[in-house]
């Protein structure tokens, strides 16, 4: 047994970039199961066994219905383009969030994860609020496309400008686009290991719904983790035009609202200490 380390925020509905939380102590689910948070929203777990074990968690949000909209959130500390750690959890609560998850890639002092309070810099553009929190374009050698969101208009674009948007942010590989699976063999060398941890979002061609995906990894014998190929897959299935790939590894958390609290759906993979909300998780790998 093993506390989770605390990491860090960007994505949510009514969405966090860059933290993860740790999960309750839980063993994994054993069946798909399929339930509604929100008027317009709902979840659902994947399960399956081959070509390896997998545990992966389906958000899907249809705009036309939601009674929120999408957005993106961050501890800020100044207008310099640094952050604060914070768990998705806790940007969730405070945001009043139904649904939660991790968004794009964060530096972080002498390469550690960073403790909660510390700060921390977005890799890429990033937008809040109209407001260019980090100018700098991708990152990474990943970063190659954004997610852009303006009130119920919510699109996915090559490279990352977002002209007009209220939130943006840079992130990569691209693994969708106009129905089509991109390349993303580059993106493969840089992971080394082709299955990981993963969050993904992806849009309809009618960009009114969107899926958030949020698949466990490393954890040996109960789900050990999904492929970028994959992860098209399963993408293009939901009915995903335009696709993007997320920070993932031990960033990959699922925060939904159940009977009025916040739970972390999924299992985070993680190494470090300082456990999220005071809780420990188990680590199946």
């Amino acid at each position: 047994m093993r506390k989770c380390r605390r990491t860090l925020p960007v994505l949510g509905i009514l969405l966090p970039v860059l933290l993860s939380a740790c999960a309750r102590e839980a063993a994994p689910p054993r069946a798909n199961a399929a339930e509604s948070i929100s008027a317009g929203v709902t979840h659902r777990t994947i399960v399956r066994s081959q070509p390896s074990p997998l545990v992966m968690h389906v958000v899907e949000i249809d705009l036309t219905k939601a009674p929120g909209v999408l957005k993106l959130v961050a501890n800020q500390s100044a207008p310099d383009g640094w952050l604060i750690a914070t768990t998705v959890s806790q940007l969730a609560a405070k945001a009043g969030f139904s649904v939660a998850v991790n968004a794009s890639f964060f530096r972080v002092p002498a390469s550690r994860y960073p403790e909660a309070g510390e700060r921390a810099e977005a890799v890429g553009g990033l937008i809040l609020e109209g407001r260019t929190i980090s100018p700098k374009g991708p990152g990474l050698g990943l970063s190659n496309a954004g997610l852009c969101v303006e009130g119920r208009n919510v699109r996915v674009e090559k490279g990352f400008e977002c002209r007009g948007a209220t939130y943006g942010l840079a992130s990569g590989p691209l693994l969708l686009w106009q129905g089509r699976p991109v390349d993303t063999e580059f993106a493969d060398k840089i992971f080394k290991s082709p299955r990981h941890p993963r969050t993904a979002v992806g849009v309809d061609s009618a960009h009114q719904k969107v899926w958030l995906i949020v698949a466990d990894g490393r954890q040996e014998g109960v789900s050990e983790g999904v492929t970028l190929d994959e992860l098209k897959q399963s993408l293009k299935e939901l009915g995903a035009v335009d696709a993007l790939n997320l920070d993932g590894g031990g960033s990959s958390t699922l925060v939904v609202r159940v009977n009025g609290g916040l739970r972390v759906l999924n299992v985070p993979s993680t190494k470090g200490s300082l456990a999220a909300n005071g809780r420990s998780c188990r680590r199946w790998g």
